[in-house]
Order: C-alpha cells, then structure tokens, then sequence
C-alpha cells in the first residue's frame, strides 16, 4: 500500500493540532471569568496527572503506530530492533499480521487500564484530596475527579486506535477525529460553565467527547470493507509483544524522562507554590504548549511517509521531508513566541481573567528553553523512524536531574518558577539539546542549515506550482463562463467576476496580472477563436458566425476578426473551404 501525504493532510494536522492542545485556549474567555484561580489550578493538575497516565503506556503507542505503518506497507514481518532492507515486501498490507497486532493491542491496553483505575482512586484521590481539603468546593472537586479518572481510563484503552489510524495512512481522518473531539468538548464545556456548574461541567464534557472520539474512530479505521477482510482473516501464530517490547520499553522510559521535563514540573510547583500561582503557570505552559505542538507538526504529519521511505531507504524524500519540517518549525515558533509576549497580557486582560501569565522574565526564559527541547524531540522523532530508540539512558538521566534539581530548588530556594525553569535548561542544554540534532544532521549528511535550504527550496517550489495551478484553473473557468455565455451580446465583466466568485475591481486586477489583457479584450479575444472554430466546423455565413460567438454587428466582427489575423472572415473561410475541397 503506498502511503502518501499530501499538503491537505498538513493543513488538517494544524487545525486538529491547534484544537488538540488549545481547546483550553479557547475556553479561557468562559473559565478565566468563571472559575476562581485555585480551581483552575486544581483542574491543571488533573491534567497534569492524566499526562503522567499516558506513560503508563510506556512507549507502545509510537511503537504500535511504526509497526502497523510497517504491516500497512506489506511487511512480511516484524523486528524488534532496525529494519531489514533486503526482506521481501508484499504489494498490498499484512492482513494476517494486522489481526495480530490489534490482538496484542486490546490486551496489551485492558491491562494497563485495569492498573491505571486502582491507582487513580487511590494515590490520585489521596492527592487532590490533600492538596484541596481546605478549599470550600472540596466536594465538587472530588466528584469532578471521579468522573475525570473514568474518562482518562476510557481514552488510555481505546487509544490503539490512534496507533492504527496514523499506521495506515489515515492522518487526515485522525486529524479529524480531535477537531471532532475537543470541539465537542468545548462546547459542552462551555455550555456546562455558563449553567453554573463548574469544574463538574468540564470533567464531564471532557468524559463524553472521550466516548465520541472512539465511536468515530472505529468508524474511520474499519470503513472500506477493512472489517469483513480481517473477519475472514487467520492471525498469526507468531509473538508479537517480546518484539515490540524491545523498543517500547525504550520509548516509555524515554518518555517518563521527558514528562518531567515537559510537564512534571507543575506537579512539584503545585506541591510548595499557592494554587494561584499554579494556575499561572499552568496557563502559560498551556499556551506555549500549543506552540510547541503545532510548530513542529509538518514533520509529524508525515511521519507515515517517512516510514515507507525507511523501508524504500529513500534518503533524498527523508532529508527533503525533514528539511521542510525544521525550516516550518522554526518559522512557526518564532512568530508565534513574538504573539505570545506581546499580546498574551492584553488578550487576557481583554477576557477580564482572573489568571494572568507568568511575569516576562520567566516567560521569555520558558519559550527559549521549549525552543530547544521541540528542536531535539524533532530530531529524535526521525531516529525512532530507524526502529531505534539510542537517546534512552539520556532521557532518564536528564529527567532524574532535573526533578532532583526541581525539588531542591522549590525546597531550599526562593528561585520560584525562574529556579525550576532555568535549571531545566542547563540538564537539558548540557546533552539533550545538541546530541540528537547532530546524530540526525550526521546521518542525512547535511548540517541542519543545509536542511533548512533544502526545506525551503522544496517547498518554495511547491508553492510556486500550487499558485500556478490555481492560475490555471482560474483562467479555464473565466473560459468556461465566457464559453456558456458566448452568445450573449449583453455579457460583460460584471457576468464573469460573478460566474467565478470575486468583485468586479478585483477581478479585473487578477485577470490584468495574469495575462495583461482587460476583461473586454479577453471576452473578444475567446469569441474570435471561438468564430475560428465555427468557420471551419460548420456551414455559417459570416454574420451568423458573428451573431453565434456574441457580436451585435457582423461588420464590427469583421473589423476585429482583420485586426487579429489580417484578412477578413470572408477572406478567411474562403481560404479554409477552398483548401477543404
């Protein structure tokens, strides 16, 4: 099966990206003005808890979805570690191997949900409830968390098939599954907040989008008659899970590493800092979370491809495609950054919220540090597409030092955030930030400025044929109209402009830079050919040529027709049925 991705799959990622990570965004107006700070803090730390769930997945989601990318691509089998270049593929997807794999999937998942719920009622219920007890809305808290903790078990089991979706290909209909999904949530959020109810209202829309999202997604990986080819299927015999454990298990503990560097922070803050200033800084990672996520999104987006290429071992499409990742990721943050210091404060104040972002300092030192840490995650994005996981006993080392540091800072110091975020930095600058980076430029042979060029060259050149090709068919539907109304004498620019869309100025100036002629000179020019082409098809007189291609006056017709090819049509069509006997 080829796998391929096209520029309205990257469009889709972007807008399901930007309502995955900013559906709290785009709550804010409702929540900033109608929960107190404390409970908004309270609501970043059942977030918090639910990402630190998500470990408890321990890598096998990347590795599902890489493998299923494999089994889709007509792998004959699998291996727990590299790929082997020389194995015979088949041309159509694994069917048996697939059965399989969705197997070990639902076992795998049912498993660790059943570990997830006893661990949430008991450890989670005991922390919120120790760190809220003083807080007069203690109860509603608690009952909000109950409902949270079902729906966070609900996303964790069913989220294989997010796996299977990208692994076959279907990143546009995954992409629309989250703007399904938080859309959902938002409005019943919003809806919930306004009726007075609160923190209850936003666990419960989160709780119902979760069960919309698996209803659909079933829906999108089985269509195509999918079901009933692996209902006839034999699965095979073979082992999957000590397989796929080899490089899970890498990107799981990688993965615990890198919690306590992307979010693990907000847990240790929410332990020695008020709720209020929580809220704070959960607002502001919030929001620079949505950078970081929809920035380097181009190159997740087609990461499938990259898989296929992989297996091809296509490595001018891998530079090209990581090339054009980087050179977007870089554009995107940069601008985006700027938008956040300069107009997060009055957006906020504008919503009248009772949460402000962090103060500039730790701000710009945050956005700086989320820079660098993206960049590398991209660069070990593509190592993880070689079916290797190298960057682990980093990740964990970095990840035990900068929660060592984390502590010992909120505990021994008055740094605050500023402490805990600069330190992150310096764990993460002294390795992390530089090693994967170069492993990726070393094995694309290209420094990552290199790549930046071949990024931008490339899609410079897209650019350039999509505006082309929009030119085209800008110009074949001004010819479409013109044809349809070709005998109309009345038939003017106000005609065309409407047949395709624009205004009468705005036409005329996109039709004058494309091919230097006024409306009224491309209608005559079309109705002359037009004329050319009755001439020589059919038996018409002159004047009921001219009458037929719009002309009022055969004589005015003539005239044009001599200023165009120098002879008349008379002398013309003489020419044509002489040279035709």
């Amino acid at each position: 099966m080829e796998i391929h991705i096209t520029k309205k799959d990257v469009l889709w990622g972007y807008i399901a990206q930007f309502f995955n990570i900013g559906a709290g965004i785009l709550l804010l107006p409702v929540i900033l003005k109608l929960l107190p700070a404390d409970i908004l803090g309270v609501w970043y730390i059942f977030l918090t808890i639910s990402s630190l769930v998500q470990m408890i997945d321990f890598g096998f989601q990347p590795t599902f979805t890489r493998n299923v990318a494999y089994v889709f691509s007509g792998a004959v089998k699998l291996q727990a570690k590299g790929l082997d270049k020389g194995q015979t593929h088949l041309d159509h997807p694994n069917y048996p191997l697939l059965k399989n794999m969705i197997s070990v999937m639902k076992r795998f998942y049912g498993g660790i949900s059943l570990l997830v719920i006893f661990l949430l009622l008991t450890a989670g219920s005991w922390y919120i409830d120790d760190r809220t007890d003083h807080i007069a809305a203690n109860e509603e808290i608690m009952i909000s968390w109950f409902i949270y903790t079902t729906s966070t078990v609900l996303n964790l089991y069913y989220s294989y098939y997010n796996a299977l979706l990208v692994g076959r290909g279907l990143v546009k209909e995954n992409n629309q599954l989250i703007i399904i999904t938080r859309s959902t949530y938002l409005v019943l959020a919003a809806l919930g907040l306004i009726a007075g109810y609160g923190l209850i209202a936003v666990a419960t829309a989160n709780f119902l989008s979760i069960i919309i999202n698996r209803l659909v997604a079933i829906h999108f990986f089985y269509r195509n008659g999918l079901r009933k080819i692996l209902r006839n299927t034999q699965a095979t015999k073979e082992k999957l899970l000590p397989i796929l454990w080899v490089n899970a298990k890498k990107n799981g503990l990688s993965s615990l590493g890198g919690y306590f560097v992307q979010k693990g922070n907000l847990l240790f803050i929410s332990m020695f800092l008020p709720l209020e200033t929580v809220a704070s800084y959960g607002l502001t990672v919030n929001l620079i979370n949505i950078l970081s996520g929809v920035s380097p999104l181009y190159l997740g987006t087609h990461i499938p491809e990259i898989y296929k290429d992989r297996i091809d071992n296509n490595l001018p499409d891998i530079r090209r495609i990581f090339g054009e990742g980087i050179f977007v990721f870089y554009l995107l943050y940069i601008l985006g950054a700027l938008c956040l210091v300069l107009l997060g404060p009055w957006a906020l104040k504008l919503f009248h919220s009772k949460t402000q972002l962090l103060p500039p300092g730790p701000l710009l030192l945050m956005l700086f540090v989320q820079f660098l840490e993206s960049n590398h995650g991209m660069a070990a994005t593509l190592i993880t597409t070689r079916n290797e996981v190298p960057y682990l006993k980093a990740a964990l080392i970095s990840g035990f030092f900068i929660a060592l540091f984390s502590l010992t800072s909120l505990y021994y110091t008055d740094w605050g955030i500023c402490g805990v975020v600069a330190l992150t930095g310096l764990v993460q600058i002294s390795y992390n930030n530089w090693k994967w980076p170069l492993m990726v430029s070393q094995e694309l042979e290209k420094s990552y400025p290199q790549l930046v060029k071949i990024g931008f060259l490339s899609l410079r050149t897209w650019l350039k044929q999509y505006l082309v090709k929009k030119d085209v068919q800008f110009l074949e539907k001004i010819h479409q109209v013109i044809e349809e109304n070709m005998d109309d004498s009345d038939f003017n620019i106000d005609t065309i402009a409407s047949g395709i869309g624009l205004s009468r100025s705005a036409f005329f100036k996109k039709l004058k830079s494309l091919t230097g002629l006024a409306p009224v000179d491309l209608v005559k020019e079309i109705r002359l050919n037009k004329s050319i082409e009755l001439i020589k098809n059919t038996d018409l007189s002159v004047s009921e040529v001219a009458f037929a291609v719009g002309f009022k006056d055969s004589g005015y017709y003539s005239k044009c027709f001599r200023k165009k090819y120098n002879q008349t049509p008379r002398e013309y069509m003489n020419e044509w049925r002489k040279g035709e006997r």
